[in-house]
């Protein structure tokens, strides 16, 4: 019997971050208001209009790079927006604890920070394993050895070719070839 139905997809963690980031871009686009989340007050110097945009663009990133039929260099670089805003989000939310107050300044105890802040870290962690999964077993490493090989077989024949023309502007040169 198969346990493939026990195994859990990584891709629901990506969905849930283009979801996430999705949201956050319309929220930004109605007010600046969300700023003083702790998740996006670290974009606080972006402009809001161009913050959205960027979550936007992420968000659509993620979902080309989550819906290709195999792993790719291509698919994993177009993760990895996501995962920098996730990362970047993930430190505010360790500041805030670290410090202990929010990103918009209002004081808390450590423990109440992190209990409200520990969904912005495990969705970082959860990404982050997710992307791994996805493309540590993935044909890009077979990928990139093929285009490797091919490298070094191009340079090869063109070493090969080198010598050969060398040879003939020595022998035209009438001076023997020393080695």
């Amino acid at each position: 019997m198969t346990r493939e139905w026990l195994r859990v997809r990584p891709v629901w963690i990506i969905w849930y971050a283009v979801l996430l980031h999705i949201t956050w871009g319309c929220l930004l686009l109605a007010s600046g208001v969300p700023y003083g989340a702790t998740a996006l007050h670290v974009y606080q110097w972006v402009p809001r209009v161009l913050l959205a945009a960027v979550l936007f663009a992420a968000s659509g990133l993620a979902m080309w790079g989550v819906t290709r039929r195999r792993p790719s260099w291509q698919g994993l670089a177009s993760l990895l927006p996501q995962q920098a805003i996730m990362t970047f989000s993930a430190y505010a939310a360790v500041v805030a604890v670290a410090v202990a107050h929010y990103g918009d300044g209002v004081p808390r105890p450590r423990l109440f920070i992190l209990a409200d802040q520990v969904p912005v870290l495990l969705t970082m962690v959860l990404h982050t394993a997710a992307v791994i999964e996805m493309h540590a077993h993935s044909p890009v490493s077979t990928s990139l050895r093929a285009s490797v090989g091919k490298l070094d077989a191009g340079s090869e024949r063109l070493r090969a070719e080198l010598a050969e023309k060398a040879d003939l502007l020595w022998r035209l040169g009438g001076r023997p070839r020393r080695d």
